[in-house]
């Protein structure tokens, strides 16, 4: 045997005894395999080793989900390739936007097709119907199936029966999927060319940007626009964190840094022993240190969305308006749970996502709420609430009609027909008082704009 060959074998043999050094000092190791093995070789029923590994894994986040932990979480391989799909930021598809609308429900297109996307290639338009993916009819078909579907790998083909709107035929696109990018920084609505309109058409001085997610690409994008902007002698920016539920602690940080003087606090972690594992401060080399600033947040701004507000809170460099956030201060790890699964062409790996470690604030305040009901007026400390004169709290009724407004302003249709109802939910424009505060005190001269101590 070649000396390489007989080199690789010990290192294999090395590795195994280590692994099997470290399980034995862990008794409830050998007892799950056991159970394991028992059930695989004399169970009544014949239970695939994946799907018993995915109840097991499970069950162990059962059991912190009793604890509390409600942010630890397992997920299969399927819906990894989801998590993953969010956190990169693209896709194999066809480029279009699907809620189920009308009488009798059916999947129909809600958004015209982003130009240059395999569907605007073929004519697909706002408020067509599918009828049919790769010939199975879409009646009764969840959006997550037709979803799933419709993506794949890049290249590979889908046929779509689609009705147009006000027509009868059902017409076959044969499509092949493309790279579907999902941008994380938009801004107000779509203009007729299906660009995203930031200056603010009253005072085009301020611009709004909203953030959705803080994904791989967040950083670079946030940079660009507002770059951009600065070009436009913007002055001052509304940053819209509203409805974002967060993404990667990596990408608050440095979105912070890019509006922060040099050696201001942005968050630290500590682990369950309250032990700091990491500090971040900012580095001083932020380009947008000098823009005026407003945070807008609500109820379901959370985890990175928090990081960055609470940040710009305590080194009193923006107001925060609108709701008090979330309340969600853990730090979660992704861990391989599981063999490798073909998911769209691709394999994909079980994910466990594990909390390890709590955010804390500059402040040294702990942002975490524990289980319970949502309260604009807790006296607990938790989340973030906005600044004094800044708060707007919404009903649930005037909650879910922001939520439609902003559904209906993030489509556009360049032939100004009526758009399609979204959920079926009639559209009335929506009184943004959160906003109308963030642009008035952006407006006031900058000798009146004193952030507000906490």
């Amino acid at each position: 045997m070649p000396y390489r060959n007989i080199r690789i074998l010990c290192i294999a043999v090395l590795i195994a005894y280590a692994c099997f050094i470290r399980a034995d000092h862990n008794p409830y190791t050998r007892h799950v395999a056991h159970a394991f093995n028992a059930i695989q070789r004399r169970a009544l029923y014949n239970i695939p080793g994946q799907h018993l590994l995915d109840g097991a894994i499970q069950g162990m986040v059962a059991e912190l989900h009793r604890r509390e932990d409600l942010h630890s979480n397992y997920f299969s391989a399927e819906d990894a390739a989801e998590l993953y799909t969010k956190m990169h930021q693209s896709f194999g598809g066809i480029g279009i936007v699907i809620s189920v609308c009308g009488e009798p429900p059916r999947l129909t297109i809600i958004a015209q097709p982003e130009p240059g996307s395999p569907a605007a290639a073929h004519n697909i338009r706002i408020g067509d119907q599918i009828m049919a993916i790769d010939g199975e009819p879409t009646e009764g078909l969840s959006m997550d199936n037709a979803r799933d579907r419709m993506r794949g790998p890049i290249g590979t083909p889908v046929t779509l029966s689609i009705r147009h709107r006000e027509e009868e035929e059902i017409v076959k696109f044969d499509i092949r999927r493309g790279s579907i990018k999902i941008d994380s920084v938009v801004g107000y609505a779509k203009d007729k060319d299906a660009k995203w309109r930031y200056l603010l058409q009253d005072d085009p001085r301020l611009a709004h940007v909203r953030i959705t997610s803080f994904a791989d690409r967040t950083l670079q994008e946030l940079h660009d626009v507002v770059m951009k902007l600065k070009k436009q002698d913007v002055q001052g920016i509304l940053l819209d964190l509203r409805n974002n539920r967060g993404g990667e602690l990596a990408t608050a940080v440095a979105v912070s840094d890019l509006f922060l003087e040099s050696g201001q606090g942005i968050v630290s972690t500590k682990d369950r022993f309250g032990i700091t594992e990491s500090s971040y401060s900012s580095s001083g080399e932020g380009p947008f240190r000098d823009l005026r600033l407003v945070v807008l947040i609500d109820r379901n701004s959370a985890s990175a969305s928090e990081i960055v507000a609470a940040c710009f809170q305590d080194n009193h460099r923006a107001i925060i308006a609108g709701e008090r956030s979330f309340g969600k201060g853990t730090v979660q790890r992704l861990i391989h749970a599981g063999p490798p699964v073909k998911v769209h062409g691709t394999n994909q790996v079980p994910l466990l996502k594990l909390t390890t470690a709590k955010y804390w604030r500059p402040s040294g305040e702990d942002i975490h709420r524990m289980r319970g009901e949502y309260k604009h007026d807790d006296p607990v400390s938790w989340g973030v609430r906005p600044d004094a004169g800044f708060e707007v709290p919404l009903s649930e009724d005037e909650y879910l009609a922001y939520i439609i407004d902003r559904l209906v302003r993030d489509t556009y249709n360049p032939n100004g027909d009526p758009l399609p109802p979204i959920e079926d939910q009639p559209h009335e424009p929506f009184v943004d008082r959160a906003f109308e505060l963030a642009v008035q005190w952006l407006q006031k001269p900058l000798k009146h704009r004193s952030i507000p101590a906490r």
